[in-house]
């Protein structure tokens, strides 16, 4: 059995070593020897995969390190890992001011700061006159002004009169001539009472010639009484010929009527206003009235 075996193996090496020769590669994937000179071996090799296997030997040890093989091609850039956590701050550098940058664009206006402490500057100069601007509407009437100038009466008399009169039993003097009067006032039929037409202060002066001792004050009719104005009574003791004479003022309310009035004690009366007293050659005035409006 062992000559069998080896002539199968003789016979299927001989191809072997004979295709060792022309080939890079044995049918067996083994590199091929470089020479004929390294033919012997190389049977001998094959020879031995003939032989039945025996125990494995021991292991032999390790050879050395084979000469490093050459840089793999780098492979793809991994994915960026996250932003690590700040560093501390560097220390200041010391260099020059860099130049200055562009201006910015302007930022919004702040808030208007509070007023300072200083002092008022001078006034400056008057400006120009400015034209005369449109005529306004006309504006609605006012009530009627006082004047304390235009508003007054003036009266007088120069015939006899008996106060108090023998028919009517009147003590009130009717005056002869409206010299002057405003429209202020209005004088009554028989010129014996005068009417004002505006609420104020009037002066109020009056003279009146007298044979005896006689009283005259103004007085007015307010309903159905009679008033006298005490600021304005004045009269004679003489008993002859003799002036009274009154100055004062009074308050009046707007169509308020007054009259100079005999005021005399009845025991006095009658009294008659004379005539021509003075034996000049012009007639005399015997009684007058002024009556003006103050405010």
């Amino acid at each position: 059995m062992f000559k069998k075996i080896a002539i199968l193996c003789l016979i299927s090496v001989a191809p072997l070593a004979a295709a060792s020769i022309d080939s890079n590669t044995d049918p067996y994937g083994h590199e091929q020897l470089a020479s004929d000179n390294r033919l012997g071996n190389n049977l001998n090799h094959y020879s031995k995969n003939c032989r039945p296997n025996g125990a494995p030997g021991a292991k032999g040890p390790a050879g050395p390190t084979g000469a490093t093989g050459p840089t793999g091609v780098a492979g793809a850039d991994g994915a960026t890992g996250g932003v690590g956590p700040t560093g501390p701050q560097g220390a200041t550098g010391i260099g020059p001011t860099g130049p200055v940058g562009p201006n910015s664009f302007r930022g919004p206006t702040g808030v208007t700061g509070s007023n300072g402490a200083g002092s008022t500057g001078p006034t400056g100069p008057a400006g120009g006159i400015g034209a005369t601007g449109p005529t306004g509407p006309t504006g609605a009437t006012g009530p009627n002004g006082i004047s304390t100038v235009n508003d007054y009466a003036y009266l007088y008399k120069t015939t006899a009169q008996t106060l108090p009169d023998p028919i009517t039993g009147d003590n009130i003097i009717a005056f002869d001539v409206v010299e002057a009067i405003t429209p202020l006032f209005t004088v009554g039929p028989g010129n014996d009472t005068i009417t004002v037409g505006a609420t104020g202060n009037y002066s109020v002066i009056f003279i009146v010639i007298v044979p005896s001792a006689a009283q005259f004050a103004i007085t007015s009719i307010v309903g159905e009484t009679e008033n006298v104005f005490p600021e304005t009574v004045s009269g004679s003791s003489v008993s002859g010929d003799s002036i009274i004479y009154s100055q004062a003022i009074i308050s009046l309310d707007a169509g308020q009527e007054i009259s100079l009035q005999n005021t005399s004690d009845p025991a006095f009366n009658p009294i008659v206003l004379p005539i021509n007293v003075g034996g000049g050659t012009q007639t005399t005035i015997n009684a007058s009235l002024i009556i003006q409006l103050l405010d």
